[in-house]
């Protein structure tokens, strides 16, 4: 009885499957009209292409075309297929496969490879974070533990310079109430003077060498926990000595002249040719600059002299009326 009906089951899911297989060909049929309507419409409608419902359209229409040439293909015949046009066919629609396959596994795994990076990148700036984090926070620690140290010596300083002023106010003590026993007719006696001045000098004394460890170790903290000095500055360019040089030479800058524009002496040997601004106070630099200038100075006669072009004394003539007119107003 169960295996009758397992039968029957059996029979009918083949007949809904073998009506369902005969409906796909008229799918297809339907199918290929559609979509070459659909896409003559997108192609005459090609100014709405930034609009989202086209860019769906266009996907429709792809995905049905890949459908449609599956369809194709396996509707052919043994005949058709034998055919040289329709091999050469499949051959390119293979190898089109092929090579979109290929495209579509490089993009893939250079998109891993993308993403393995970024991802490298992201790990490396996070550890480069936390490494920055916790040098950070060890040096605070670092800090604040030199902090307690120092807050630590500096209290001990301070201790024993209150004990130093507390001896010196015992001797104080001492001499005023030893000055009011004398004029009231009392002595002390030399033995109890010398104990008390040997006790109050050996804790002066031990007090005096406690004081000069913790300022040395203070001063080794300070130094620690200061960090490297500064760089100096780069020295100012352009400044009064380098213009001087630049116009004189360093042979011609006079060693107060070096000295008046900041750069110090010169430790080369400068020779008479000085900076000009000195023959106000030294007449033999005066006349050493009046040499300097006479020794190109020779007669009408010499062969190498040449007189002052007349342009350099007297003024070239107006070019024209408007500029004579110019010069006269």
């Amino acid at each position: 009885m169960f295996a009758g009906k397992d039968d029957y089951d059996i029979k009918k899911q083949e007949e809904v499957l073998q009506e369902s297989m005969m409906m796909v060909p008229d799918c297809q049929k339907k199918l290929a009209p559609a979509v070459t309507e659909l896409q003559k419409i997108l192609d005459e409608e090609g100014d709405m292409v930034e609009l989202e419902e086209y860019q769906q359209a266009v996907t429709i229409v792809e995905d049905a075309k890949k459908h449609l040439a599956l369809s194709s293909l396996q509707a052919l015949s043994e005949a058709e297929l034998a055919r040289p046009e329709t091999v050469v066919q499949l051959r390119r629609l293979l190898a089109q496969r092929r090579h979109r396959r290929s495209a579509d596994r490089r993009r893939r795994q250079a998109e891993r490879q993308r993403l393995q990076r970024k991802h490298a990148e992201i790990d490396a700036w996070q550890a480069a974070i936390q490494r920055r984090a916790a040098r950070e926070k060890e040096e605070e620690e670092m800090k604040r533990e030199a902090d307690k140290v120092l807050a630590e010596v500096r209290r001990k300083i301070s201790d024993v310079e209150k004990q130093l002023e507390t001896l010196d106010e015992l001797r104080t003590l001492r001499e005023v109430r030893d000055l009011k026993a004398r004029a009231a007719g009392l002595f002390s006696s030399a033995a109890s003077d010398q104990r008390f001045a040997e006790v109050t000098a050996r804790l002066t004394d031990l007090l005096d060498r406690h004081l000069q460890t913790y300022e040395t170790e203070l001063r080794a903290l300070q130094a620690m926990t200061a960090g490297p000095p500064p760089p100096p500055p780069p020295p100012a360019a352009g400044g009064p000595l380098s213009v001087l040089r630049a116009l004189f030479g360093a042979a011609g800058v006079s060693p107060a002249a070096a000295a008046a524009a900041g750069g110090g002496s010169q430790s080369e040997e400068t020779d008479h040719r000085v900076h000009m601004v000195d023959w106000e106070a030294d007449p033999q630099t005066l006349l050493n600059i009046r040499s300097d200038w006479d020794r190109y100075l020779v007669g009408p006669e010499d062969p190498l002299g040449s007189a002052v072009p007349p342009a350099w004394v007297t003024p070239a003539p107006p070019s024209s009326d408007v500029w004579a007119g110019c010069l006269a107003a």
